[in-house]
């Protein structure tokens, strides 16, 4: 009899946990569970929206998903509509790959609480329900505390024009926002120097290109950023003997080529700013303080100097992390670091996790790809020490709420693209947990 296994998760996670399992287990039954009616996850609602390329991987989880052993309940919370006991009790395992994007991390000083994170913004115009609505009409200038890929993103869609953005699925609320919006300048903050600047080269060069757009940086903030210990890290002074240091130096070179002047005629101005910290925060100014690098090679701290000075900023976005959330009370989990206890991917029991949930938000798809290979790897490790049993099929005997299969979302799925269409958009999506509903079961 074939084992039976629960995905808590319908992203990149969840769907390679799908792909994995069906690989190393040809004849298992595996049953996805998604707290939104619509699946993909961080793919829909964390991907920018002119990222179109990373978004075709949708394609290969859809067929993923069409194959025989395979069931999707959308619209079902774990840890609400059923619990982790439960769901230990009525599978053969578990694999939890529900994500980290449920809790931002706090900017500590005075006035961080008026910031706005990086999350709510991406999610905002990604279409994800039940989100804050924003006004840019007021706003022309934006400070980003963060340079990772996320801040690289928001930086990009805040300063696209509305021509750019209108063949995207971008979602319409937001599009109406960006059409009325003022922003004219963003600085992107760092508060350690280029060489330990945390976005990739690739969403970099990206923002570099986008038409309409002048990105700059300032001699002076490289300059400072540039301690023996910095140096060393990315041995800019010799040859690179491993793939960190050659990462580290493409994206100096790449910092570095950047112009020192904006071009006068940009739409938006976007400064890249470096060894700045920020110390506190009102309705329209920024105080920062200049920092020092102190510590060892590859473990250095940024300081703040007694140097400060103000820069104005109608919008605060904090990119500076956020971390997953205790879905269910009995899921172990380690409130510390934001992360489901686990050892090897294992939790107890017949209980998993992986991807972010696992590690936090760190890596890219690849990242995520290979981490829910080492999570299956104990997982079958434990299969072939018999530690894993067989389950009777029992989920639709237990679960009370309405969900729906996958099938139904291809419904909703061709109604988005259809609208869309009509619009010259890549697809319409649809915002209303209601209307899913509504198209998804008529």
């Amino acid at each position: 009899m074939a084992l039976r296994f629960a995905v808590v998760g319908s992203g990149p996670a969840g769907f390679f946990t799908l792909k994995s399992l069906i690989r190393a287990l040809p004849d298992c039954k595996v049953d996805m569970f998604e707290r939104w009616p619509v699946p993909f996850g961080l793919i829909r609602y964390g991907v920018a929206p002119d990222h179109g390329d990373i978004k075709n991987i949708i394609k290969d989880f859809t067929e993923l998903a069409r194959c025989d052993n395979f069931r999707y309940f959308g619209n079902v919370f774990v840890g609400k509509d059923i619990d982790y006991l439960t769901l230990s009790q009525i599978y053969s395992g578990i694999i939890y790959a529900h994500g980290a994007a449920s809790a931002d991390k706090e900017l500590k000083i005075p006035g961080g609480e008026k910031s706005k994170s990086a999350r709510q913004i991406v999610e905002w115009y990604n279409g994800m329900p039940n989100c804050e609505d924003f006004d840019f009409s007021k706003v022309e200038k934006v400070g980003i505390i963060g340079n990772g890929n996320v801040a690289m993103d928001v930086a990009r869609v805040l300063g696209s024009s509305i021509e750019r953005l209108q063949p995207t699925d971008v979602a319409e609320r937001a599009f109406e926002v960006f059409s009325k919006s003022k922003i004219r300048e963003i600085d992107i903050y760092g508060r350690r120097g280029p060489v330990q600047a945390a976005m990739t080269v690739k969403e970099l060069r990206y923002l570099s290109k986008v038409p309409g757009i002048s990105l700059r940086v300032l001699q002076d903030e490289i300059d400072r950023g540039l301690s023996p210990e910095s140096q060393n890290e990315a041995m800019l002074n010799s040859v690179q003997t491993n793939q960190r240091e050659r990462a580290r130096k493409r994206l100096f070179d790449l910092i570095n080529s950047l112009p020192r002047e904006h071009n006068p005629n940009a739409q938006v101005k976007i400064n890249l700013r470096f060894m700045l910290a920020p110390i506190s925060y009102t309705a329209s100014y920024l105080t920062l303080a200049r920092t020092n690098l102190q510590g060892p090679e590859l473990h250095q701290v940024a300081v703040p100097s007694d140097e400060t000075f103000k820069e104005n900023c109608d919008l605060l976005i904090r990119s500076i992390g956020y971390s997953s959330v205790q879905i269910d009370k009995n899921l172990p989990f380690d409130q510390e670091l934001g992360t489901v206890k686990n050892l090897g991917g294992k939790v107890e029991g017949n209980n998993y996790v992986t991807g972010w949930a696992r590690t936090g938000p760190f890596g890219v798809i690849d990242t995520t790809m290979r981490n829910v290979f080492q999570t299956i790897d104990t997982l079958i490790q434990d299969i072939d020490n018999n530690l894993l049993q067989y389950k009777p099929d029992s989920i639709l005997d237990i679960l009370k709420c309405r969900f729906l299969t996958f099938k139904q979302w291809e419904k909703i799925d061709q109604y988005e693209l259809n609208e869309g269409l009509k619009k010259g958009k890549a697809r319409s999506k649809i915002t209303s947990v209601d209307k899913m509903l509504e198209i998804g079961l008529s």
